[in-house]
């Protein structure tokens, strides 16, 4: 009787341990995500109409954004909290500034092998477990 109580006890903690603490967070599909930090280094707007970022598109499995100077898109796998970009190409604009910046994003990208959520952020980890890019989702209280 009491090793019964100990198995479904284990369960219920174990259970437990592997749920988020309930916070929400935007799905990965459909929204806009702002790439905030690519190779641990901030990201910076080239100016209001280039804001970095990725949106992810379920229905066709690719995605699309922008480096801050130039748009880029491609496809992307997923499986459970795997991630893998595929075929990814980017316009080729020369801008003032920001092409350290892209350089890094687009290095970030070739990195990717996992995602999750944490802090209310997008984490695209690397092969070691390490956020190769950090994403918050565009809400309208950040627009303002």
């Amino acid at each position: 009787m009491m090793r019964g109580f100990l198995i479904i006890s284990m369960m219920l903690l174990s259970a437990c341990a592997n749920t988020t603490s309930g916070a929400q967070h935007p799905p990965l599909h459909g929204a806009l995500w702002l790439i905030t930090q690519a190779a641990g280094e901030k990201v910076q707007a080239v100016n209001d109409a280039n804001v970095p970022n990725l949106v992810f598109d379920e229905k066709s499995q690719r995605v699309s954004g922008s480096t801050g100077c130039n748009r880029i898109a491609g496809g992307y796998a997923l499986e459970g909290d795997k991630l893998r970009f595929q075929q990814m190409v980017s316009t080729r604009m020369a801008c003032i500034s920001g092409m350290e910046q892209e350089d890094r994003i687009l290095k970030a990208l070739g990195t990717i092998e996992r995602y999750r959520f944490a802090g209310g952020q997008l984490e695209l980890l690397d092969a070691a477990g390490a956020a190769s890019l950090r994403l918050r989702a565009e809400t309208s209280a950040s627009k303002n």
